[in-house]
């Protein structure tokens, strides 16, 4: 058997950096690349599905496709942790096996418009936040609202990277993605506001606005926020250390 290197964001593993160098490659190039809405089979349940719409995911050189219904039932989840090969190549790989928790205390990434369908953007980001031992959540916000911009630039502050310690935070423009969010379960009169999610990027209940603090300042903001997230925190990897690398992906 060879020795895992990686498990992707929806579980999958890889045997070396480069099969999962190639493997990533692979699905970029199918989602981002200018292979949408080609057809195929879903691995799960043979259901005709679409480049683009399913997941799409490495399988020995090439690409298999799980569709939005057998992903949110988990069926095509749960499958793909049967799976005790690598992705890309499909050597075989220790059972349960995989890289050490990043050491990233912290990961922002922010939806473009030309990232494509966010229901998949968001179970992508979901599975990766797994995958590194950070609590998922989205934050939506608003261009013209003011507190959404002092929230996101009081980001690096102290007191901020100390209440945001342990997330992985999706960010959300939520005038131009409205009617996607309303559809997968995301309703609020309040920016900013950040929702819990679960492991296919669907809200699982939980969830903090502007007001649960006063001034938008990090003295004010901060506390709150600790103490909502700290709630949960626990069970994606423990406590961390706020000096930690922050990843921006925006």
């Amino acid at each position: 058997m060879s020795t895992p290197y990686e498990r992707g964001g929806a579980g999958e593993l890889y045997c070396s950096a480069a099969c999962y160098e190639q493997g990533g490659n692979a699905i970029f190039a199918v989602s981002m690349g200018g292979q949408q809405g080609r057809p195929g089979r879903c691995v799960t349940c043979g259901a005709q599905a679409m480049t683009g719409e399913a997941m799409a995911l490495p399988s020995r050189g090439r690409i298999a496709l799980y569709c939005r219904s057998c992903i949110d039932s988990r069926r095509a989840q749960a499958q793909i942790a049967t799976i005790k090969e690598c992705a890309w190549c499909g050597k075989p790989v220790e059972d349960g096996s995989r890289k050490p928790a990043s050491s990233l205390s912290q990961v922002v990434v922010q939806f473009r418009s030309t990232d494509g369908d966010l229901r998949l953007w968001l179970c992508e980001h979901s599975g990766q936040a797994g995958a590194q031992g950070l609590l998922p959540t989205i934050q939506l916000y608003g261009d013209w609202c003011g507190a959404c911009r002092k929230l996101r630039n009081s980001f690096e502050h102290p007191v901020m990277k100390d209440a945001l310690v342990g997330t992985y935070i999706m960010q959300v423009e939520l005038d131009s993605n409205k009617t996607q969010l309303a559809g997968l379960g995301f309703r609020t009169q309040v920016i900013p506001v950040f929702f819990l999610l679960d492991e296919t990027g669907r809200p699982s209940g939980p969830k903090i606005d502007g007001g649960a603090w006063g001034d938008n300042i990090p003295e004010m903001m901060g506390p709150p926020l600790k103490a909502f997230f700290g709630q949960f925190r626990a069970s994606c990897g423990g406590v961390r250390q706020s000096d930690g690398a922050v990843a921006y992906i925006i």
